[in-house]
């Protein structure tokens, strides 16, 4: 992923740089596509969240703490529409979250932003299944078993 991103994914991006990565909408392996499959990784290895929740994450919804401490504070509004609160339960979230919300700046939604959301079915778990299957294939390409995005907490073990 960090390969395929040219590095852009680990890069300290302004929201001008990473509107200007190479993409095409209909092109799921592309560059900004590997920076927006990134971030989805990256909280859900710091944070408790559903899978199914990632294409409603908004940066709105990250609050990063100033301090001594490594805590970053995600809200999102559970099945009965109350507000649930949790904090990173890894170290390192607060550098990576800044990170993430300094280059998606004002979106609408945290993980491809340009993907639209007003049909049940929406894209984002379409390509953030694609770019884990071309990624597993290229790491592992002995590996046969089916894998979508759902599945990808328990992929540590493959």
């Amino acid at each position: 992923m960090i390969s395929a991103s040219g590095g852009a994914c680990q890069e300290s991006l302004t929201e001008e740089e990473y509107y200007n990565l190479p993409h095409k909408f209909q092109n799921v392996i592309s560059i900004r596509n590997w920076v927006d499959f990134y971030d989805a990784l990256m909280v859900q290895f710091y944070f408790s969240i559903r899978p199914q929740d990632m294409k409603r994450i908004k940066p709105q919804m990250f609050s990063v703490q100033e301090g001594d401490w490594d805590i970053v504070i995600f809200r999102i509004k559970d099945k009965t529409g109350l507000e649930k609160k949790t904090e990173n339960y890894r170290n390192g979230a607060t550098e990576v979250v800044s990170e993430i919300l300094k280059r998606k700046g004002n979106v609408e939604y945290l993980v491809f932003p340009d993907v639209d959301r007003s049909t049940q079915q929406s894209g984002v778990d379409v390509k953030l299944n694609a770019l884990l299957k071309h990624a597993i294939d290229e790491v592992c390409p002995e590996y046969r078993g089916d894998v979508d995005w759902t599945m990808v907490k328990q992929l540590r073990d493959i």
